[in-house]
């Protein structure tokens, strides 16, 4: 095997590099190729770039011939350790990269405005043994564009999600209902409460499967006397979830459970029942039950 520089045939033979010896790049070796042996368990073919200043960046490139001894104009004041990647024409590029200390991105430019992703996306927040890190979500500046499906196990911050596939996140997403009844009277029994605005219509259809998170509950006058229940119901049945106004909480509760705790499934039947003792008092007081769902 020959070894070229600038086009010059230098060597016929193939080379070799001791351990731990660099082939040097530039004028004063400011990028480096060598087999690294200083971690014992871990030797590795390691390229070591300049530290970033006003000339020299530490970014490696890779493109095809458009981009020999061309001025891209891109990389300008970067000083993180960066990989960038350039389409055919020289116009688009993508780079991975360090957004500031510590914190890891991709991201496109050029003409590249938007990072597509083809087939599977999948973040989670596992740890992995062999390379000792944990991340716990994914963050996006702009617009994240899939083709194909998004499985989440963490956190996705971003202003635009476009999916040509599923989304699938592994805790679903969260939902709120609202119930209410006025004057609450003294004496009731498991007496189903008013969707929020619809007189007489106490139940509300879930479209999808799921789980029943939390309850809470407002009055706009707060207890004077007795106790007042409010249980989340799923095809009427009580789930044993409650908020309760009583001498400790006179005016506001609330409770959570943990995701598929109270199951339904799709088409069941989402409501609230109240019981009141028969000393409750304001009998004049209305009260706003919320309950959350996840799907």
């Amino acid at each position: 095997m020959a070894l070229y520089v600038n086009g010059v045939r230098i060597a016929e033979e193939a080379q070799r590099y001791p351990d731990d010896i660099h082939l040097g790049f530039g004028a004063g070796d400011e990028a480096k190729f060598l087999w690294e042996t200083a971690d014992p368990n871990a030797n590795v073919l390691m390229l070591v770039l300049p530290e970033g200043g006003a000339v020299d960046v530490p970014v490696f490139v890779v493109g095809d011939a458009s981009i020999a001894n061309a001025d891209l104009g891109w990389f300008n004041g970067i000083t993180e350790p960066s990989l960038a990647i350039v389409d055919d024409d020289k116009d688009s590029y993508i780079v991975l990269g360090w957004l500031t200390d510590d914190k890891p991105y991709i991201y496109p430019g050029g003409l590249a405005s938007t990072l597509h992703i083809k087939q599977l996306l999948s973040v989670h927040d596992g740890s992995e043994p062999t390379w000792g890190h944990s991340p716990t979500g994914l963050a996006v500046e702009g617009i994240v564009e899939i083709d194909g499906a998004a499985y989440l196990d963490g956190g996705l911050n971003t202003t635009t999600i476009s999916a040509s596939g599923d989304l699938s996140a592994v805790g679903g997403f969260k939902q709120g209902y609202v119930f209410m009844q006025i004057n609450v009277a003294a004496s009731q029994s498991a007496v189903a409460l008013d969707v929020s605005g619809l007189a007489g219509n106490t139940e509300i259809v879930m479209p999808y499967a799921g789980s029943v998170l939390a309850i809470s509950i407002a009055s706009n006058a707060a207890r004077a006397g007795g106790t007042l229940t409010v249980d989340v119901t799923i095809n009427g049945v009580a789930t044993g979830l409650q908020a309760v106004l009583d001498a400790t909480n006179t005016t506001y509760h609330r409770a959570t459970q943990a995701k598929d705790t109270d199951t339904f499934a799709a088409g069941d039947r989402l409501g609230v029942k109240i019981t009141t003792d028969a000393s409750w008092t304001p009998t004049t007081a209305d009260i706003v039950v919320a309950v959350l769902v996840e799907m």
